[in-house]
C-alpha cells in the first residue's frame, strides 16, 4: 500500500493499493467474500454485496490509472 499526504489539508492521507496487494486481494476475495456473505447475508443481502463488489471494483480499476 502506498500512502501519500493529502495536499488539500493535513488531516487526510491518500492510499493506493500496490500491484502485490491487488493480486493478494483477488486471491483471497473468493474465500473472504463467501465468509462475509455467510456471516451477514442471505438472499436479501445479495444485492448489497453485488453493489459492494461493484464499488470495490471501481476502486481497483481506478488504482491502476493513478
Amino acid at each position: 500500500m502506498a500512502v501519500n499526504l493529502c495536499k488539500e489539508h493535513r488531516r487526510g492521507n491518500r492510499i493506493k493499493i500496490t500491484a502485490e496487494g491487488e493480486a493478494l486481494l483477488k486471491q483471497v476475495w473468493p474465500v473472504c467474500g463467501l465468509s462475509i456473505h455467510v456471516s451477514l447475508g442471505g438472499k436479501q443481502a445479495a444485492k448489497k454485496f453485488a453493489e459492494l463488489a461493484r464499488v470495490f471494483g471501481k476502486f481497483l480499476d481506478s488504482s491502476n490509472g493513478t
